[in-house]
C-alpha cells in the first residue's frame, strides 16, 4: 500500500474534520522518518515506502484509535462550577426579591443568564482559533460598540456606561474586558515580526484604551492594560517576536512609564473632586460617614457585627445601594453569615485554580494565551469584588456569576465560552511554525 492510500484510509476514520489535517501530518511525519531510515540501509524509494507503511499497521484500526484521541471534549468540572455559582447568585437574588415582594429583578437576571449561557455555548462550539484569525475585525467591532456608548450614552459619575436604545439601555462597562482575548489574538497574528510588530500591537491597545476612556472610567482601562502587559511579556518570553528579550522588556517598561505622562498631557488622566473624596473615604470612611464615606462605613460596620452563621443586626440590603450587584458578599454576611460569603469566594478561587491548571497543560500557544487572559480577568474581578466588600475598594465591576446585571453576566459567560472552547479543541488545534524561525535560519546561513 502506498503512503497516500494509507493516509486517505486512515483519516476517513476521523469523524471530526478539523482533526484530520493534524492526524495526517503527524502520521505522515512518522512514515517519512521511517522511510529515511530504510533508505539509509540501502533500500530503494519504493521498498522503503512500502515497508514503512506496512509497519504502521492496519489503517482502519489506527484511524479508529486516533479518532478516540483527537475529538472535541468538554470540561464538565468547569461547567459544574459555573452552574453552581450562577444558581447560588440566583438563589440569593430570589430571596432578596421575596423580602420586598418585587421579583422583576430576579426574572430579568434569569433572562441575562439564559442569554449568557446560549452565547457561552455558541462560543464554546466555535473554534477559538477564529480569535487569532479575525482579531482585527473583532477589535474594530468592539471599538465601534464602545464608541456608540461614548457618543450616545448618558453621563453617570464621569462615565458613559450605557447605550441608550429607546427604552432599552445596554450596559457596556464589563465588555471592555473582552479586549483582553482579542489582544491575545493580535499578539498571535504578529508572531515572527520584529520590534515594529511589537510596537504595532502596543498601538492597537493604546487606541482601544483611548476609545474606552471616552465611555468608562480609568480604573477599568488600567485593569485591561495590566493584563495585556502580562500577555505581551509572556509572548516575548515565549519567543513570539524576533527581538532580544532584554531590549523588548526595556521597550515595554518605557511604554509603561510614558503612557501616564501622555494621558496627563492630553488631560485624560486627572482626578475629579468626587474621585478624591472617594479615595479619602476608603482610607478613613468615618471622617465623612454621611457623605463619601457612607457606603464604606456601612460595609465595615456590617462586617464588624457579622456572625459565622445567620442574620446579624439590621439587613444591609435596606440601607446599601447596589446590594445585588456590587455588594453581594456584604449582603451574604449580613443575611447568612461569614461562612456563606467565604464559601462562595473559595468556590470561585477553586474555579480559577482549575482554569490555570488546565491551561498549564495546554499545548496550543494561542489557546494558552487567550485562556491566560480570560483567567487573569476573572482573578482581577474577584479581587476587586472582595476588596469592595471589605470596604477598602472602589472598583464596581461585580463578581462574575454571583453579581447581577447585564454587562457583568454576559461578559463573564462570553469569556468562559472561550475557556471551554480552548479545552474542547485541546487535542485538535495545532500551532503553525512561526515565520521568525525561518528568518533566523537564513540569517545564520548568511553569517
Amino acid at each position: 500500500m502506498e503512503m497516500r492510500e494509507y493516509l486517505d484510509t486512515l483519516v476517513e476514520q476521523i469523524r471530526f474534520k478539523k482533526a484530520r489535517e493534524l492526524v495526517e501530518e503527524e502520521v505522515k511525519s512518522h512514515i517519512e522518518d521511517q522511510m529515511e531510515a530504510y533508505r539509509a540501509q540501502g533500500m530503494t524509494e519504493a521498498e522503503a515506502e512500502e515497508r514503512a507503511v506496512r509497519q504502521m499497521g492496519d489503517p482502519v484500526e489506527a484511524g479508529v484509535a486516533l479518532d478516540r484521541v483527537h475529538r472535541p471534549g468538554m470540561d464538565w468540572r468547569l461547567v459544574g462550577l459555573i452552574a453552581f455559582l450562577s444558581l447560588a447568585g440566583l438563589a440569593v437574588l430570589y430571596v432578596r426579591c421575596g423580602q420586598n415582594g418585587d421579583y422583576a429583578g430576579f426574572w430579568k437576571q434569569c433572562i441575562y443568564i439564559g442569554v449568557g449561557f446560549l452565547l457561552m455555548m455558541a462560543v464554546c462550539l466555535m473554534d477559538y482559533s477564529a480569535v487569532g484569525k479575525y482579531a482585527v475585525p473583532m477589535w474594530c467591532g468592539l471599538g465601534a460598540l464602545i464608541l456608540i456608548a461614548a457618543v450616545s450614552g448618558p453621563m453617570v459619575n464621569g462615565a458613559r456606561y450605557y447605550i441608550r436604545l429607546s427604552s432599552f439601555h445596554m450596559e457596556i462597562k464589563n465588555y471592555i474586558y473582552l479586549y483582553v482575548p482579542i489582544y491575545a489574538g493580535i499578539l498571535y497574528r504578529s508572531r515572527g515580526g520584529g520590534y515594529l510588530s511589537l510596537i504595532k500591537c502596543g498601538l492597537f491597545h493604546v487606541a482601544a484604551m483611548l476609545v474606552s476612556l471616552m465611555a468608562v472610567t480609568l480604573p477599568i482601562c488600567l485593569d485591561v492594560t495590566a493584563v495585556c502587559l502580562i500577555l505581551t511579556s509572556i509572548a516575548i518570553w515565549n519567543g513570539w517576536f524576533a527581538v532580544r528579550r532584554r531590549n523588548a522588556y526595556a521597550l515595554l517598561g518605557l511604554s509603561v512609564l510614558s503612557v501616564p505622562a501622555l494621558l496627563m498631557g492630553f488631560g485624560l488622566w486627572r482626578m475629579y473632586p468626587y474621585q478624591i473624596r472617594r479615595i479619602q473615604a476608603i482610607l478613613n470612611p468615618y471622617k465623612d460617614s454621611n457623605g463619601a464615606g457612607y457606603l464604606p462605613s456601612i460595609i465595615r460596620e456590617t462586617l464588624k457585627n457579622g456572625s459565622l452563621l445567620g442574620q446579624s443586626g439590621e439587613p444591609v440590603a435596606d440601607v446599601l445601594k447596589g446590594v445585588n450587584t456590587d455588594y453581594v458578599l456584604t449582603h451574604l454576611v449580613s443575611t447568612y453569615g461569614y461562612l456563606a460569603a467565604v464559601f462562595l469566594v473559595i468556590l470561585f478561587a477553586l474555579l480559577l485554580l482549575h482554569i490555570f491548571h488546565a491551561l498549564s497543560r495546554q499545548k496550543n500557544q494561542l489557546g494558552q494565551m487567550i485562556g491566560l487572559g480570560c483567567g487573569f480577568v476573572f482573578a482581577l474581578q474577584l479581587f476587586h469584588g472582595v476588596m469592595l466588600n471589605l470596604g477598602i475598594g472602589f472598583m464596581t465591576v461585580g463578581i462574575p456569576f454571583l453579581s447581577n446585571g447585564q454587562s457583568v453576566t454576559i461578559a463573564a459567560y462570553l469569556l468562559m465560552g472561550m475557556l471551554l472552547s480552548i479545552y474542547r479543541y485541546k487535542d485538535v488545534a495545532v500551532d503553525k511554525k512561526a515565520s521568525y524561525q525561518k528568518k533566523y535560519r537564513i540569517r545564520i546561513e548568511k553569517i
